[in-house]
């Protein structure tokens, strides 16, 4: 192990020794891995085992947003989530320290259905959240609005088109991208949908089973908002059962 690791495990140790309360050494379970936006690892601090998340320290918000995310998700005791353990950071690293869960159990999406259901019918007064998150690690923002449509249209599709355009995008996508968005209004008349609690990313890639068959959503980018964006996000990359 290098020096920088060595720090890095020595601070995640601290962090975690400090949030819950005692004393501890973190034993990691083989070697880190680097993921497309993340590097993962699985620890024991005593008799606990962590799962970690690790990125660049720049990146230490993204990282707090998915804390509070998480929080808000398990407060609604509906769809279960790994219980975040605790954030941190230094001069190079940021770290995200979860419970870790094995996953890979036999698929149970009637239940995960029902629990979705569940969680979308916590909601808050306004659509948005109370900070900016990131989706993947693409900036999300949440300023919060009581008009859905707008919301929508203004901190999500835009956004989204807008990088589009600036990554080659053609044309004709940025004409009718704008057309589309100045035409909203009008296949939403008078939609005024809940804002409901919302997982934010919920693809095929951010769920899966423990061995009881209870289902675990994760990688959430929280915000409130009309649920049939979660599950029009369930359509993606494959979809779900």
């Amino acid at each position: 192990m290098n020096q920088e690791a060595e720090n890095i495990y020595r601070d995640i140790e601290s962090s975690i020794r400090a949030e819950l309360g005692l004393p501890g050494q973190l034993r990691p379970r083989g070697q880190m891995t680097r993921h497309q936006i993340n590097s993962t690892l699985i620890a024991d601090f005593g008799e606990t085992t962590c799962f970690i998340k690790l990125n660049r320290a720049e990146k230490a918000g993204m990282f707090e947003a998915e804390y509070e995310g998480l929080e808000a998700l398990a407060q609604s005791a509906t769809v279960r989530v790994p219980a975040p353990v605790c954030t941190g950071s230094n001069e190079s690293s940021c770290w995200l320290v979860l419970e870790y869960l094995a996953l890979g159990g036999e698929r149970n999406p009637a239940r995960l259905g029902m629990e979705l259901a569940e969680m979308h019918r916590h909601t808050g007064e306004q659509h948005g959240w109370h900070r900016d998150n990131t989706i993947g690690s693409t900036p999300q923002s949440n300023d919060p609005s009581d008009d859905w449509v707008n919301f929508w249209r203004k901190q999500r599709l835009l956004p989204q088109h807008d990088m589009a355009i600036a990554n080659g995008a053609r044309a004709e996508l940025m004409n009718s991208g704008r057309r589309l968005a100045e035409a909203l209004p009008k296949f939403f008349q008078g939609y005024q949908p809940r804002a409901s609690l919302l997982h934010g990313d919920l693809w095929g890639g951010n769920y899966a089973y423990l061995s009881s068959g209870e289902p675990v959503i994760f990688d959430p980018a929280v915000y409130y908002g009309d649920r049939e964006t979660d599950l029009a996000m369930t359509e993606l990359f494959g979809g779900f059962d």
